[in-house]
């Protein structure tokens, strides 16, 4: 999900720069009209950024926080003021925001400033999934769910009893955040990963060319410290436009099409194997079909089932 964050400048400069880079207050009466807020949606905003504000003081003025304590402290700030502002936005406003977001992209683009890849993964949620994963049983030779949310809300065990499967997903991940963590899931020398990633980094704008570089190192590493394990390249999974609630995520077909693609030539050259989950989840219209998912991107029990009795009949599992 698309988190806002607050930002107290209309203009920021570069130091040393002689141009000025554009960025959006938030919270600015000129944004605010813009976007056709009512006068209570603008009470209930400016409660969100004191309440935020607040938060972070209190962090930044806290003695016993170490300063890794205080950066998660202010990530949780700006992602839970980020959720309560989208929260208080209709849909209509939603639009204008993504409007006005392509609008400031493109003045800095005529600036000469390209705006920074955002390849976060690193949040309180992915900390507490880590810190889970390190306090469970260690499982020798085991099969691995590897991903994001997708993964993550699979009941692998399950679906495929008798088996010894752990569900590595972690909801939010991208390409950087499973490198980052590779390391827990390679020592152990599992069986088999299935690994699904790179709807998150394709959605945060992230260009196909760096995901697959990622991708390629994530499988190389894997193959590296444990050369036993099979390799399951799992096919990122199509979207619904028509019931997706988050703008960064819409018409992304094209690009998903062409990042499996390039999945099944990476899984050609490892020796891996590629699985096709793309296509069985599609309708007639070839988008993800709404019998099989709620919000357009994350699929329901009737399709994971789906996706389970696939790995049957190809003997993936």
């Amino acid at each position: 999900m698309k988190y806002i964050y607050i930002i107290l400048a209309l203009f920021i400069g570069f130091t040393g720069s002689a141009q000025n880079k554009v960025s959006l207050n938030y919270y600015s009466q000129e944004t605010l009209d813009a976007l056709g807020t009512t006068k209570e949606q603008q009470k209930s905003l400016l409660d969100v950024k004191i309440n935020t504000d607040t938060k972070l003081r209190e962090a930044r003025n806290n003695p016993s926080l170490s300063e890794e304590q205080k950066k998660a402290a202010y990530a949780e700030a700006y992602k839970t003021g980020g959720q309560q502002y989208s929260n208080i936005l209709n849909p209509e406003q939603k639009t204008r925001l993504s409007a006005l977001h392509q609008k400031i992209a493109k003045q800095n683009a005529a600036l000469g400033i390209k705006a920074p890849l955002n390849t976060g993964y690193k949040n309180p949620y992915y900390d507490g999934r880590m810190n889970l994963f390190e306090n469970l049983p260690a499982t020798q030779k085991g099969i691995v769910f590897l991903g994001n949310s997708i993964t993550e809300r699979g009941m692998w065990s399950e679906l495929f009893p008798g088996k010894i499967i752990q569900n590595r997903g972690i909801g939010g991940d991208n390409t950087f955040g499973i490198l980052a963590r590779l390391d827990q899931i390679v020592k152990y020398k599992p069986e088999k990963v299935f690994l699904l990633i790179g709807v998150n980094d394709i959605a945060r704008g992230i260009p196909v060319d760096t995901i697959l570089s990622n991708y390629q190192k994530i499988v190389k590493r894997i193959l590296t410290g444990s050369p036993a394990t099979k390799i399951y390249i799992q096919s990122v999974l199509p979207m619904n436009d028509d019931l997706l609630k988050t703008e960064r995520y819409k018409q992304k077909a094209d690009t998903i099409k062409r990042y499996n693609a390039a999945l099944f030539q990476i899984a050609k050259t490892s020796k891996s194997t590629y699985v096709n989950i793309h296509d069985i989840f599609l309708d007639a219209k070839g988008v993800l079909n709404k019998d099989y998912t709620d919000d357009g991107i994350h699929i329901n029990p009737k399709a994971y089932a789906l996706w389970a009795e696939y790995l049957k009949k190809q003997k993936h599992l």
